[in-house]
């Protein structure tokens, strides 16, 4: 019986180590959570033109220096391509850009990161603009739609 009662003191001196350490897991895993600052999401929807029959829709989850859009870009017709501009500001500085396309009739799912992780302070503007582009015919582009961080 004496030999036991230096085993179940290690195995309590075990188990309080391990007690602490999941403690200290789970306080550091919840800290930076809680200590982000929270940015209000954006809904957006940018038409070629008033018919709205070929557009963008999504939706922006601002982060702390880049942005997640989501969505889809909508191709009303087999007749050219649309094309999703967008691109990130911070203030009046471009940061990045890219675009997405849809070349036939039907809707094509987007979702990207826009921005730089090194940036300080991030972005706070993406401008979205809509265009219709053919082979043949001019190029078409509708207003341009600005979506600013809170």
């Amino acid at each position: 019986m004496t030999k036991a009662r230096p085993m179940i003191g290690a195995v309590r001196r075990v188990t309080a180590v391990a007690a602490v350490a999941v403690v200290a897991l789970v306080s550091f895993g919840q800290a930076p959570a809680s200590a982000g600052t929270q940015f209000a999401p954006d809904h957006f929807k940018v038409c070629l033109d008033k018919a709205c029959d070929a557009y963008v829709e999504g939706n922006i989850a601002w982060g702390q220096r880049t942005a997640y859009v989501s969505g889809e870009v909508v191709n009303p017709s087999d007749n050219g391509w649309i094309i999703a501009y967008f691109d990130a500001f911070a203030g009046p500085t471009k940061i990045d850009g890219t675009t997405r396309t849809r070349g036939e009739k039907g809707k094509r799912p987007i979702g990207f990161y826009i921005g730089k992780a090194d940036l300080p302070g991030g972005i706070d503007r993406i401008r979205t603009q809509v265009c219709w582009d053919h082979e043949v015919e001019l190029r078409k582009c509708g207003k341009q739609w600005n979506d600013i961080r809170d």
